[in-house]
């Protein structure tokens, strides 16, 4: 037993002070035991930074040394809150607030703030590359000088050099330096190219021809270019004779040494003679013979080694070149237009019908010969099927353009037209035989056999009629040649028919079995899929039906069919009944049901309550009621759920700022919606843009549509409560300042940490606004909380937040 009155093994307790405790033993024995609490100071810290409070590029680390008193030592320090350490020195390389921690030997803590600045003026470096220099000059690295700083530049291991002329091609850096704080910045890569000389190896390719000149092969980078007796860009593929010097000149200017070369002279001429043969009849071509050095090749109109023979008339240039490349002088040959005309004719062609063959005239000058597939004099009647190539030739032996005559088969029948069957079930109607040929190119003549028997009269038969004959056709051209017969077979089949019963109601869960009559025999039925099918054959179905439907069945003699339709309607599926509802409080409440002949209500434990198809009840709590619909001899039972909910209340009604109010609601079911006056709806509960003095009516709607409204004289207390502010002297939310406040001269206002540690009180006239320091120091980013007390009216509290940017 504690003196508190406690009789458990522990307590938990705020107040310093004794506490005793009697312990009883089951044999009846006590003892009495004192406890003493006090509480302890939390100890107070103080920092010091070294060596100063600002971070520069010589000084880019501060030690802060944090000072504790007060509390119980031994002490333990923290710059995070979380991981505490004996020592009281903590160094930092970057600006901010720093936040430190104390944590004395009896757990008590406290802590303190001090802002780290920093002042780093790092320059900007932007390096200017040399340009590329010839081998054996030097390259000087300086950059553009700006006042306030210096450059220093290093080699490619980044050693400092104490030149900035170099002679080595390769990497280098440079680094610029802030001559007031030493700032620098990395050092960035210089890249110097040394070009390398030129070197010129070449061979002299003489001339061979007496108006040749001569060359240079060399053996050098393709881009080069080259000087010769001091000309720049000179032709090293045409050199006259003489003795000259020579250079190689790279892209960048760099030249090579000279050398000394001589170009000779040579003289060769070669020469040909020629045979020409000219064309005699118009259309002929000419040729040309040369007879010249076996070695030598030949160029005619320019083109070497062209073609010689099959010549048009005109003239012709003809060079013949030696081995080594000298060419002859040119020399035009003229090949003469023919003089005798090309013959002409003309022909027709007989083709062969009805067992003759055929046939081909040709018309043209008595003089002239005719050719046919390249055979003179030959036959041109009878003539077999196949392609004929004709010609005629003059008594000079120019001969004509061929002209190609065709002779097609003759074999003196004329094609079948093409038909095909007819089968079908009987149906009313007559069908052309006509209909029944799918090609045909002449007259159609029908026969009641495949040989002897003389045309038909009939064209068409009766589709009605059971039947199984066979037809002839034939078909002649304009001729009077006509084809072979072809066979048209015409079958028409009984067709399918048979009964189903009529449409029929019937019970939810009823089984029904519905028979087909008169099928014929040898027939088979296929019946609608359905899942209250229970079983079927060709002739019954028997099924279960819960719902309305339609089944169909389809029956068929192995090629004509015929499919009919069943309705079954399902008594329950017309039945309907009031839907489930919620009421939002008690209420009264419509039940009814429809689609039967006598209704029974009852409750679902049973109690009777009236046998009219509707009634209206009074309903003050959940129910579910039952209803028996009875039609005919089919009954159904259906249940009626009706929810009663609670209704919203609207609980209190808060000031929450200037022009703003908090509702609070309690009851009926989330979420909630609210809306002023019955203008536009929204979720949250702080309704806005309130005018003083003014009257308004407040609606809430819950989750279940349930509706409650009360109306309010918004009073207002004309305060305008920040958010945040950013006390970071910029000018801008400095200070965390409350609009409205002047008119209320005993207002009094308290800020507290988020450990409730009041900060700051004001009263009245006295507020100015929080700066956001405490004790004169600067408090951390984070939030914070206040209460407003105004005299005669409901305390304001809330929480802001305090940002340091």
């Amino acid at each position: 037993l504690w003196n508190t009155g406690a009789t458990s093994e522990s307590i938990t307790v705020t107040e310093e002070g004794d506490y005793s405790v009697t312990v009883t033993a089951p044999s009846g024995c006590t003892d009495v035991a004192i406890i003493s609490l006090s509480r302890e100071t939390a100890p107070v810290l103080s920092l010091l930074t070294s060596p100063s409070s600002t971070l520069t590029c010589e000084h880019d680390e501060i030690v802060i040394t944090a000072y504790a008193d007060g509390g119980v030592s031994p002490y333990t320090y923290s710059i995070d809150g979380t991981n505490f350490q004996t020592s009281n020195e903590f160094k930092v390389t970057e600006k901010g607030e720093k936040m430190l921690y104390v944590k004395d030997a009896k757990g008590c803590t406290s802590y303190n703030t001090i802002n780290i600045e920093e002042d780093k003026v790092t320059p900007s470096l932007t390096v200017k590359q040399p340009e590329a220099v010839c081998y054996g000059l030097s390259v000087d690295l300086t950059q553009e000088e700006v006042a306030g700083y210096y450059y220093n530049y290093y080699n490619a291991d980044k050693q400092l050099i104490a030149s900035a002329t170099v002679a080595e091609g390769g990497t280098y850096y440079v680094s610029k330096v802030n001559s007031a704080n030493g700032c620098a910045t990395e050092l960035k890569p210089i890249n110097v190219q040394i070009i390398e000389q030129p070197v010129l190896a070449f061979e002299v390719r003489q001339p061979q021809c007496s108006s040749d000149n001569g060359a240079l092969i060399v053996s050098a980078v393709n881009s080069y270019s080259y000087e010769i007796d001091g000309v720049a860009d000179a032709d090293i593929t045409s050199i006259e004779p003489g003795r000259h010097t020579v250079r190689a000149v790279s892209p960048e200017g760099c030249r090579s040494d000279a050398k000394t070369f001589t170009i000779t002279k040579s003289f060769e001429l070669p020469t040909f003679s020629a045979v020409i043969t000219h064309p005699v009849c118009v259309g002929d071509l000419g040729a040309i013979r040369l007879v010249k050095d076996e070695s030598y090749s030949y160029t005619i109109n320019g083109e070497l080694n062209g073609q010689l023979n099959n010549l048009p008339s005109g003239d012709y240039e003809i060079v013949v070149i030696t081995p080594s490349g000298c060419e002859s002088d040119g020399r035009v040959i003229t090949v003469r237009e023919s003089k005798v005309p090309q013959p002409t004719f003309s022909m027709d062609v007989t083709q062969p019908a009805c067992g003759m063959l055929g046939k081909i005239t040709v018309r043209k000058d008595e003089s002239y010969r005719v050719l046919v597939n390249g055979m003179a004099d030959a036959e041109m009647s009878n003539l077999v099927p196949g392609n004929y190539e004709v010609k005629v030739v003059s008594p000079e032996g120019c001969e004509s353009e061929p002209q190609m005559a065709e002779i097609s088969e003759g074999n003196g029948k004329f094609k079948s037209p093409v038909v095909h069957d007819y089968k079908a079930c009987a149906e009313e109607g007559t069908i052309d035989l006509s209909t029944l040929v799918d090609e045909s190119e002449g007259t159609l003549n029908w026969y009641a056999a495949a040989s002897g028997s003389a045309l038909t009269a009939f064209t068409s038969f009766n589709a009605d009629a059971v039947q199984n004959k066979t037809y002839w056709v034939t078909q002649t051209d304009a001729n009077g040649c006509e084809s072979d017969r072809v066979r048209v077979r015409v079958e028409v089949l009984k067709n399918v028919d048979f009964d189903l019963p009529q449409d029929t109601v019937v019970c939810a869960g009823e089984t029904l079995i519905v028979r087909l009559e008169n099928k014929p025999v040898g027939s088979t039925a296929v019946w609608s899929e359905s899942p209250s099918v229970i079983a079927s054959n060709s002739s019954a179905i028997k099924l279960v039906p819960n719902v309305s439907e339609t089944i169909t069945a389809t029956v068929s003699n192995g090629y004509c069919e015929k499919t009919k339709s069943m309705q079954i309607t399902v008594a329950d599926s017309q039945v309907s009944v009031t839907a489930d509802t919620v009421l939002c409080g008690p209420s009264d409440l419509l039940l009814w049901a429809q689609g039967g002949e006598t209704y029974e209500w009852t409750l679902a434990d049973g109690t009777q309550l009236t046998d009219a198809s509707e009634f209206e009840e009074s309903v003050s709590a959940s129910m579910r009621y039952v209803v028996k619909i009875t039609n005919g001899r089919c009954v159904s039972h259906k249940t009626v759920n009706v929810e009663v909910v609670t209704v919203p209340e609207i609980d209190r009604i808060s000031p929450a700022g200037a022009g703003k109010v908090s509702v609070v609601v309690k009851e009926g079911t989330q979420p909630y919606q609210f809306s002023v006056d019955g203008m536009e709806w929204q979720e949250s509960n702080v309704l806005s843009n309130l005018e003083d003095g003014e009257e308004y009516e407040v609606q809430v709607i819950d989750g279940h549509h349930c509706q409650t409204s009360t109306t309010f004289v918004y009073e207002g207390d004309g305060l305008d409560i920040p958010m945040y502010f950013t006390p970071n002297g910029d000018g801008l939310n400095d200070l965390w300042e409350i609009g409205g406040i002047e008119k209320y001269p005993d207002i009094e206002i308290y800020i507290y940490d988020r450990f409730s540690k009041l900060l700051v009180k004001y009263k009245g006239n006295d507020w100015r606004g929080w700066d956001g320091f405490y004790l004169g120091k600067r408090m951390p980013s984070t939030d914070y909380w206040y209460l407003i007390i105004i005299p005669g009216r409901k305390d304001i509290t809330g929480h802001f937040t305090l940002l340091n940017k």
